[in-house]
């Protein structure tokens, strides 16, 4: 089989397959909250640029 066949149909699969995280976004983002040195003032900063950047 060629490679655009190949190809083809790995991105077929691949677009049927389900992204599940492992714990929600929420708790995550609490836990990288959490470690950040200063609190969330830094990640605050990051997220209120690149609202500003659209």
């Amino acid at each position: 089989m060629s490679n655009a066949i190949n190809n083809s149909r790995a991105r077929k699969r691949a677009k049927r397959r389900e992204f599940k995280p492992r714990e929600p976004y929420t708790h995550r983002l609490r836990k990288i909250l959490e470690e950040y040195p200063d609190g969330s003032q830094v990640l605050r900063e990051i997220l209120q640029n690149s609202d500003d950047a659209k």
